[in-house]
């Protein structure tokens, strides 16, 4: 993304109430730990190594999705 990264627009998202329910899906290059706590501090709700297979970006698709209509604590 040319003026922030991922996580940063992450970031925006999940601090506007606007926008916070939106489930938020990573396609990454990096596997490290660090980038993880990263993305999962920013909201992200999951993540897939790219190049990922188009079974596995539908798989986390709904994993997402399924997660994020389970009902949340208050």
């Amino acid at each position: 993304m040319p003026k922030m990264d991922g996580v940063e627009a992450t970031r925006r998202l999940k601090s506007d109430a606007r926008t916070r329910q939106i489930p938020i899906h990573h396609r990454v290059r990096s596997r490290d730990a660090g980038s993880r706590r990263c993305r999962a501090r920013a909201g992200a709700e999951g993540y897939c190594m790219k190049p990922c297979s188009p079974e596995t970006l539908e798989r986390e698709i709904e994993r997402v999705l399924a997660w994020g209509s389970a009902p949340r604590p208050d």
